[in-house]
């Protein structure tokens, strides 16, 4: 009979959440399958995500950012790519190739991770489910992930292009509670180790505005061409080929070109008077206020205005509004929340943007 044994890098707390998710899950694996000889067989536990970075506090490093936060599991259908380094010659040598997961419910009701294909966009396959990773017992490997799994761009340093409206988590050096996981297969050949990542923070910026409904207002809603927000950080320059690569940097926050836009042609609704707290400050936000969101890459306002055109109906008449967002640096896995209010003054639709909310310490 194999071994099991378990390694965790840290003990956190499960919560629900929603990160991604994919049109197709495959099928749950049959049989299990016999490890190679002189081999030990490792299996991951389901890998969790931090949805934001709390503010800086005006702090010099940055690194202990994540030490009061709740890391979430990753729903099922989110797919990852699992890149590993084995430790030889006094350095980390990558492997030549990615393996990819899938998050699935298991017959009992919990979540694993199974070995899987995926298509370019990065869903999993239906039916592709994979043997194990094997590796060599005794020996140190460096563990870090991606999601989703879609194609790479640069299979040498594994780098992702990666757009305005799409969303990437991997693990991040940057932060002590994110970065790759180093850990020494101490099995014997034939055992199998379960290992437990680290969390995965974000690599994009997340957006909010909520629009209030004041006295008046009586009905709220998205017309078709949606929220247009234009002069955000280009996708990439020509030369490079991808804007963020497993093996360096984030994605670095650039100034906006007019030319780049993202449009957010869905929303939601408050269906009932909510109070919501942010930084300390409570805040009512009434029934039928419109909500929308979406990612943005890591952009530098500070000279080029990000502009924000909402297309919305107002008690049954078609608005145009634009707001300028300015003197700002818009930073990866920061989460920005703007609540305005609209409302009617002789006749004319005033809004007031009574609130921005952010949780960075850059200034607007």
């Amino acid at each position: 009979m194999n071994k099991r044994r378990f390694y965790a890098s840290m003990g956190w707390v499960a919560m629900a959440t929603a990160v991604f998710f994919c049109a197709c899950r495959p099928e749950l694996p049959k049989n299990e399958e016999q490890i190679p000889e002189g081999m030990c067989k490792v299996v991951f536990r389901l890998p969790k995500a931090y949805p934001d970075i709390p503010a800086l506090a005006n702090q010099a490093k940055a690194s202990n950012l994540y030490d009061n936060k709740v890391a979430l599991p990753l729903p099922e259908g989110s797919t990852l790519w699992l890149i590993y380094e084995e430790y030889v010659g006094n350095a980390w040598q990558p492997c030549d190739t990615a393996k990819p997961y899938v998050v699935m419910n298991d017959a009992d009701g919990t979540r694993s991770v199974y070995p899987c294909q995926v298509d370019g966009e990065g869903n999993a396959i239906p039916g592709s489910i994979q043997p194990s990773l094997y590796l060599k017992p005794g020996t140190s490997y460096r563990f870090r992930a991606v999601s989703p799994a879609k194609a790479w761009d640069d299979k040498d340093n594994f780098g992702y292009l990666v757009d305005n409206g799409q969303t990437l988590l991997a693990n991040d050096e940057r932060y002590n509670r994110t970065r790759p996981l180093v850990h020494n297969l101490v099995g014997g050949a034939g055992d199998i180790e379960v290992i437990e990542l680290n969390p995965l923070a974000y690599q994009t910026a997340k957006v909010q505005f909520t629009v209030c409904p004041a006295e008046g207002i009586h009905q709220l809603g998205l017309l078709p061409s949606g929220i247009e927000i234009t002069g955000c950080q280009d996708i990439v320059d020509s030369y490079s080929g991808h804007n963020w690569s497993a093996m360096g940097d984030t994605i670095v926050a650039y100034p906006g070109h007019k030319r780049s836009s993202v449009s957010v042609k869905e929303c939601s609704y408050v269906q009932k008077d909510t109070t919501i707290n942010d930084g300390g400050t409570s805040f009512v936000l009434p029934e039928g206020s419109l909500m929308a969101e979406t990612t943005l890459l890591p952009t530098d306002a500070r000279s080029n205005s990000i502009v924000v055109s909402f297309n919305i109906q107002i008690n049954g008449i078609p608005t145009h509004y634009s707001l300028y967002l300015n003197n700002k640096v818009f930073l990866a896995g920061r989460s920005y929340h703007y609540i305005g209010r609209v409302s009617i003054e002789d006749g004319i639709t005033v809004f007031s943007w009574q609130n921005v909310q952010w949780n960075t310490d850059v200034e607007i």
